[in-house]
């Protein structure tokens, strides 16, 4: 290091220097400072610099002046350049942005700053936010705030202004590029509070932005007047408001960054104060006035409608600070609410903008510093109405307003109340995971505050009747008495309701229920057992009575019992541990133990099927059993319960020795290991006090002896199938007769299973262990013994499944080795290590795509220790071994690599989290490695090289996608900081873009391409992410351009994205125009260019801030002027394909921009698309898909006519959003357009032509729904429906069908003709039912959508309302709120309807009506079918190892049952067929006979017979079908006899009762005979 004192520039000579180093000068000699070997200031000196600079200079005479100047101008520059770098430490950076502060404040206390040094400051302030601490970063900007406010001339202000608000608009405008943005919103927000920027200063700047001119034009021009009328003649008042609401828009899209949201909410709200009182200053016609809507609504709408996403923080940051602005025009702002429709609950004919607007203010109106100014009555009512919104966030948000209060001790409403009581099933199905989390959070407050109201109305109650009988005056008793009474009121319903929501939670728990209703029942029983077992939680309990009244009932039966336990063997994780943690309470509150039939039927299950799930569930259900005995005084440790399960995994590990096979088909060990482990894990057996037979510390260590014995001869058996090269491909020997069903993917599920469960026992072994020993932890032998074992499992492994828990494992034993007292023991990682380095040159020629398990023993051992020393020493060993060069010797002709397991073993270190910092300094080095094994003749280092390229990229940049993918990002990344940190980066894309002299000859031409992509790929996705670099940008560019235009089509698609995300947003018209008029040398080079014109064009549509509609006309120009060009004259299909895809993306973005503009028909640019069109068709759009189908028949090529046909399905997709356009299709007759469609033969495209026929259809609606042929068009349409929609159905034709009803029902409800009910309608609507109960949510979505439209339909023609409006709004119900809505429209419109009613026994007893339209033949038979066959199949074992999922796993087959149950018996035929009633008691009786008898043979209980979903839903399904013969019966529908069915009935009550049938099947059969 060397002491130097010179200013950075180079006016200042050598002489000047001594000169200013003379103590002659009186300058304070302690303004020095010393430039390290790397030119930056060492972080000690700024120290000192910083305390020299605080005192103040005296200037004695000129000549000091000027020196003094020339000193501080030094010294300055040299701070700033140090400032800059991006290579300081956090602490020396805080130094470098303090000194820079006293440097700034010493120059402006004697001088005038310099407009360069102030631009090079802010330049800092802007960069150094993003790493740089708080404190001094607010120092810089505030110094930097009062050097403009009062250190400089007027002009130079005036620059200075114009340059920080051009920089800050062009940062906040610059929506590919997340930098700096804080830090710009931040200074913006400060200087318009300190009046140094202002609103004219922001519009112009704004306005530059928005017509994409620079920052350096700006200064040119300067800002016209900024308060005279030549400002706000270049701005009127409507030019203003655009403006004001770009600049909103753009600014508040930065509010998802969590490190940018409070700057961004202050920065608005100090924004539109400013601009409110600018305007009022200077525009007469904006004034607060009683009916002045606030400025910011309109962008507040706007940016709600772009970003929904960001609901929540609006309503914390946003409107908030904007209502506080102004009383006045906040109370004009919530006039314009549609807050009592809200409150009825009538949303679907309102905007959903305007729902989501009223339901934030709603919340913000309970807020305390809010209520006077938002003064809203009954705020939870508007959350009551929305909470079957089919948007979940809108749905979560509306539930937390309905049920958040001030106070956990405040009572429900009557009204809050009956309304969770109804929405709470539609809550809990909930599919969406964050917004089920979030209302699983809300529940739990609700029922604390369930729990703290009752208890303090019990005591209010208590008071009051107690104060009534000691009064004697009538006036007070009836005062009292009224009080009473109302208190007594209230607290019964809030019992009642406890009552229900513990009732409803058991009903989600059957067997049949779906995923999301058992983890949210789950959930919320666990809360209330906690609530109850432990009272510490609020301080309080339940009332005595109401105890006895609800959950004595419930929580402390045997019901419960019963479905958790059927629920422990669920193949979902998290439901088995949420059952295992409700059992453990259930089991601590009732002080009783799992009865030993079902630990028996576990371990049977567990025996038969050695799935996974059973296993699992096996194991907890044997740790919660000998949890629940070990509280009772008189039990000893769980000695004998460890020894059997040890004794039974010696004998299970001798046999799978001995005979693999037998002991993959009668002794699966897996449920043993993780009963073992939960009991190690759990159990401290020091805590228990020493007693005889009790695990002491010999015990213990004998335990550990036997279980490491126990997992050697687990990994002997299965060592020779997950070690070798290929598992998949291996084929086990012939096998006897009982043994042929066993099959590779048996035994591979096994031996996998085995490994991972016995690692997982070992690592519960090293992690719980030390802590049974009193005072002791393991023996060096035992950690010895257990890391050797672990090593060579994962040394020798090569499957990536096969050692993932053994390096959980391996880790976990080398941290406690760290941890451990004895200090040979600690040295035993760092022995590994070595070890380790022997292993990877011993396999160097046992090359695996990822090394095995090498890798996870260098992060298992680094993870452990932790010194920094190692960790480096670690990281150049492998950089040694990874950049050796590759020799020609060969081991048994295979290739000897150690590079390859050295470059994977650095890919996993710096992939890991936990190395983040320390790997920081080793990047550069490895990035080197990295790019130069792409280099290489070897595929397996390339390989490895590119996996290790990519891995480096993700820690550069954070996270795993890429930019161009239009990921959620939840973190900031500041893209510009990458090559300023990692200075070698820009070298090493320039080389990966160029091509490589070194091995191309010896790379042969069919593997070149290959070759090439792993090269440029890494490079582009880097250029994705992080942008290009300043220096070699014009290089780099070039080298992208040539790849775009390049042979190889793979790399043109991914250097076309690349250079997309370069290309700035404003400039694509240009860019547009620039593309198309360039001469092209090759059809490659063609296909590059309108690649990356498409990648242009999907930027633009996916931007946040979408894209304007004269943008989208300009292109669209553009491309017809290329027609001629790219079309009639280009003999390559394939790029006339890519021009086709080009125009309809265009045309499709343009209108949506458009939306429901009706003139846009007549738009001159459509008219000449038609017109260019003509030689296609002469019909122009409506013909152009038929001209399609037919140049398919006339063999063009594949590329062309898919894509044509895509792209002729968005626009016909498109044209329904203007009604206007409907007169194309109505014209034509559906004869014909059925012929269209029924051509085409491609699945995918029938798909599409499926979507398009409800909207074809409707449009022929109006003019043929009288005609028969039309009718039976209708009614064959909906047979093709009901096919769509079958389980086995793909899901793109399933949603092809939801979104053909959609179609069809928009398109009637938009005519406002709905006459009386057809009955050629009926299957339209139940194949709508359909859609409600499918599995995806997509086509759930549709289909509530659809039914919305339907009812709001009728109700305006029931009303007479023809407004066509409310039809097209957003707001829909979800599918579980449509769904009885539905049910009942069906009933209301088809009361007598012969046709429903077999219909809905067909779908009551789950059989498929017939394959013809509804109506046609009613005298056929139901045709049921066997319903013994049918029991029987829904009884026999599945001992299948791989259980076979449903199709779907959303329908409940018992609540679908129930269901129609009730639409039977609503409605009012006269009468059945005898044959059919007939037919259908005799299929009941059979089918109840068979439960009988199986009830007779075998008793039930948990994890019994009617547990299996299958049985328990064919089981409800007889109940309920006995249930409707009856009902029917007595209705006189039905001529049947229901005697015998009673009986069956009656006995199969007492059986139950005896043999503990399910508690459902058992109360369905009591609600069956009370009638």
């Amino acid at each position: 290091m060397q002491r130097v004192e010179k200013p950075l520039s180079a006016r200042n000579s050598h002489e000047d220097v001594e000169r200013l180093e003379s103590p002659d000068t009186g300058v304070n000699p302690a303004l020095s400072f010393q430039v390290g070997d790397d030119g930056l200031i060492p972080e000690d000196a700024l120290r000192e610099l910083s305390r020299s600079l605080r005192t103040a200079t005296t200037i004695n005479s000129p000549h000091n002046e000027k020196i003094l100047r020339q000193r501080l101008d030094a010294i300055l520059q040299a701070v700033l350049q140090t400032a800059g770098s991006a290579k300081l430490s956090t602490t020396h950076s805080t130094a470098a942005y303090n000194a820079m502060t006293a440097c700034f404040t010493q120059i402006a206390l004697n001088f005038a700053v310099s407009k360069e040094m102030w631009q090079q400051g802010f330049e800092i302030f802007l960069t150094g936010s993003e790493t740089g601490k708080v404190k001094p970063m607010r120092q810089v900007l505030t110094t930097l705030e009062s050097i403009l406010s009062n250190n400089m001339t007027d002009e130079m202000r005036s620059d200075l202004v114009l340059y920080a608000t051009s920089r800050i608009i062009g940062i906040v405008f610059d929506e590919t590029n997340s930098s700096f943005v804080k830090s710009a919103i931040h200074a913006l927000d400060h200087f318009l509070t300190k009046s140094v920027i202002h609103i004219p200063d922001v519009i112009f700047s704004a306005n530059r932005a928005m017509n994409g001119m620079p920052v350096e034009k700006a200064q040119n021009d300067g800002i016209p007047g900024k308060m005279n009328s030549s400002f706000l003649d270049l701005f009127p008042h409507p030019e203003l408001v655009k403006i004001t609401n770009e600049m909103f828009l753009k600014a508040v899209q930065w509010i998802r960054y969590p490190d940018a949201v409070h700057a961004t909410g202050r920065f608005v709200s100090t924004f539109f104060k400013f601009f409110r009182e600018w305007c009022q200053n200077h525009i007469r016609t904006i004034g607060v006035g009683e009916k002045q809507l606030p400025v910011w609504l309109e962008p507040v709408k706007t940016s709600l409608t772009r970003y929904p996403e960001l609901f929540e923080l609006f309503r914390l940051h946003i409107v908030p600070r904007l209502l506080r602005l102004n009383a006045a025009e906040t109370a004009v702002f919530l006039k314009t609410l549609p807050m009592n429709d809200l409150r009825k609950g009538t949303f679907t004919k309102l905007p959903l903008t305007d729902i989501r607007l009223s339901l934030l203010t709603a919340q913000i109106s309970k807020e305390k510093t809010l209520r006077e100014i938002v003064d809203l009555p009954n705020p939870q009512n508007i959350g009551l109405g929305l909470l079957s919104h089919n948007d979940p966030l809108i749905r979560i948000r509306a539930f937390e307003l309905a049920t958040e209060a001030l106070s956990l001790k405040d009572p429900y409403s009557k009204d809050v109340l009956k309304s969770l009581k109804k929405n709470l099933p539609l809550l809990h199905a909930e599919h969406h995971p964050k917004i089920r989390n979030d209302f699983l959070g809300l529940m739990k407050h609700v029922w604390t505050r369930l729990v703290c109201s009752v208890n303090t109305m019990d005591k209010n109650r208590a008071h009051y009747l107690k104060t009534w009988d000691s009064l004697n005056e009538m006036s007070s008793i009836e005062s009292n008495d009224m009080e009473v009474e109302l208190r007594q009121g209230s607290y019964d319903e809030h019992l009642a309701f406890v009552s229900w929501y513990i009732s409803f939670l058991l009903e989600e728990l059957q067997p049949t229920a779906s995923y999301q209703r058992h983890i949210t029942a789950l959930s919320m029983l666990n809360v209330v057992l906690k609530e109850d077992v432990d009272s510490s939680i609020l301080g309080v309990k339940l009332p005595v009575d109401g105890k006895t009244r609800v959950l004595s009932a419930w929580m402390l039966s045997q019901p419960l019992l019963r479905m958790v336990l059927d629920l422990a063997v669920n193949p979902f994780d998290d439901i088995r541990q949420l059952a295992a943690s409700i059992l453990e309470l259930y089991l601590c509150r009732v002080e009783q133990d799992l009865s030993e039939p079902t630990i028996s039927r576990a371990t049977t299950l567990m025996r038969k099927t050695g799935r996974a799930d059973h296993a699992d569930g096996f194991g907890q259900l044997c740790d919660i059993s000998e949890l629940a005995v070990v509280r009772r005084a008189d039990y000893f440790p769980r000695v004998n319960t460890v020894k059997q399960m040890v004794s039974e995994l010696e004998r299970g590990s001798r046999l799978a020795i001995a005979n693999l096979p037998q002991a993959i088909e009668s002794f699966p060990i897996h449920g043993y290991l993780i009963g073992l482990r939960y009991i190690l894990v759990r159990q401290n057996h020091a805590s228990v006090d020493p007693k005889p037979g009790s695990v002491g510390s010999e015990g213990v260590e004998d335990l550990i002896s036997q279980i490491l014995d126990i997992c050697r001869a687990i990994w002997q058996s299965v060592s020779g199938i997950v070690c070798f090269d290929a598992p998949e491909g291996y084929e086990i020997e012939s096998l006897e007769a009982s043994e042929a069903e066993i099959g590779t993917k048996d035994t591979l599920s096994y031996c996998w299973r085995a490994l991972k469960e016995s690692s997982s026992l070992l690592q519960a072994v090293v992690t719980s262990a030390p802590a049974s020993l009193v005072g002791q932890s393991l023996h060096h032998d035992h950690y010895r013994q257990v890391g050797l074992l672990l090593f060579s499992q994962l040394a020798e492994l090569r499957h990536r499944g096969a050692f993932s828990s053994v390096s959980l494992a391996f880790t976990a034993c080398c941290v406690q080795c760290v941890r451990a007292i004895d200090i040979s023991t600690q040295r035993l990682p760092k022995e590994w290590f070595q070890e380790v380095l022997l292993y990877i040159d011993k396999l160097a020629s046992a090359l695996t795509r990822r090394s095995g398990g090498l890798p996870a023993i260098i992060v298992g051992i680094l993870a452990a220790c932790t010194e920094i020393e190692f960790f480096d020493q670690v990281v150049l060993k492998l950089h040694d071994i990874g950049i050796q060069p590759v020799e020609v010797t060969r081991d048994n002709g295979l290739l000897r690599l150690p590079q390859v397991h050295a470059l994977n073993c650095l890919k996993d270190v710096f992939t890991d989290s936990r190395f983040g910092t320390r790997t920081e300094k080793h990047m550069s080095r490895i990035l080197d490695v990295a790019v130069a094994s792409l280099d290489s003749h070897v595929w397996a280092m390339r390989n490895c090289g590119l996996m290790l390229l990519k891995a480096l990229t993700n820690r550069m940049n954070g996270g795993t996608d890429i930019i161009s993918a239009n990921a959620s990002i939840s973190r900031r990344k500041p893209l510009s900081l990458v090559y300023a940190k990692y200075g070698n980066l820009s070298n090493l894309l320039l080389n990966l873009l160029s091509p490589s002299s070194n091995v191309q000859h010896s790379i042969e031409k069919s593997q070149n391409t290959a070759f090439e992509a792993q090269r440029v790929f890494p490079a582009l996705e880097i250029i994705e992410r992080s942008g290009l670099p300043k220096c070699y940008e014009r290089e780099i560019g070039n080298a992208v351009w040539k790849h775009i235009e390049g042979p190889i089509w793979s790399i043109r698609n991914k250097a076309a994205k690349a250079a997309s995300l370069l290309c700035d947003e404003r400039k694509v018209p240009t860019e547009f125009r620039r593309i198309l008029a360039k001469t092209w040398s090759t059809q490659n080079a063609l296909h590059g260019r309108l690649l990356y014109i498409r990648c242009l064009a999907a930027r633009l549509q996916r931007a946040p801030s979408g894209c304007k509609r004269d943008v989208w006309e300009h292109m669209f120009s553009s491309l017809l002027q290329a027609f001629n060009t790219l079309i009639n004259a280009n003999p390559c299909p394939l790029t006339r394909a890519s021009y086709l895809n080009v125009v309809a993306d265009a045309l499709e973005a343009w209108m949506t921009s458009v939306n429901r503009d009706p003139c846009f028909d007549k738009h001159p640019l459509i008219m000449e698309l038609s017109h260019v069109l003509s030689p296609i068709s002469s019909d122009g759009f409506s013909r152009l898909e038929r001209h399609v189908i037919e140049q398919r028949r006339n063999g063009l090529a594949d590329g062309l006519e898919d894509e044509a046909i895509a792209r002729c399905t968005r626009f016909f997709q498109a044209i329904k959003k203007a009604p206007q356009r409907y007169k194309r299709l109505e014209h034509l007759e559906y004869s014909e357009d059925a012929t269209i469609f029924a051509t085409i033969e491609d699945p995918a495209q029938s798909d599409k032509a499926l979507s398009l026929t409800g909207f074809f259809l409707a449009a022929q609606f109006l003019q043929y729904s009288n005609q028969a042929r039309f009718l039976e068009q209708l009614q064959h349409w909906a047979l093709s429906l009901k096919f769509a929609q079958e389980e086995h159905s793909e899901f793109s034709t399933r949603l092809a069908a939801a979104e053909s009803l959609l179609n069809f029902v928009s398109r009637c409800v938009s005519t406002g003709h709905f006459g009386k009910p057809k009955k050629e309608l009926l299957g339209i609507y139940l194949a709508l039912y359909d859609t409600l109960v499918d599995d995806d949510d997509e086509v759930r979505d549709k289909g509530a959508a659809a039914v919305s439209a339907l009812l709001s339909g009728v109700d305006m023609f029931e009303n007479g309302d023809r407004d066509t409006k409310s039809s097209e709004s957003e707001s829909t119900f979800t599918a579980l709120a449509a769904k009885p809505k539905l049910v009942r429209f069906l009933l209301d419109q088809y009361p007598s309807s012969i046709e429903l009613w077999l219909e809905a026994m067909h779908r009551l007893v789950r059989t498929k009506s017939l394959d013809r339209p509804l109506g046609v033949d009613k005298k056929t038979p139901l045709r049921l079918g066997s319903a013994r066959g049918r029991f029987q199949e829904s009884i026999r074992e599945d001992t299948a190892l791989f259980a076979e999922e449903k199709q779907n796993m959303f329908i409940d087959e018992a609540q679908e049952a129930a269901t129609w149950l009730d639409v039977l018996v609503n409605l009012k035929i006269s009468k059945v067929d005898d044959f059919i009633a007939s037919e259908l008691t005799t299929w009941i009786t059979e089918g109840i006979q068979e439960m009988l008898t199986k009830a007779e043979s075998e008793i039930d209980g948990p994890l019994g017979w009617t547990s299996k979903p299958e049985v328990f839903a064919l089981g409800m399904t007889f109940i309920l079908a006995g249930q409707a013969v009856i009902r029917l019966s007595a209705q006189r529908i039905l001529h049947t006899d229901t005697d015998l069915l009673r009986k069956q009935l009656r006995r199969l009550l007492d059986l139950g009762q005896e043999k503990s049938l399910h508690p459902r099947w058992l109360r369905a059969i009591q609600e069956t005979l009370k009638l």
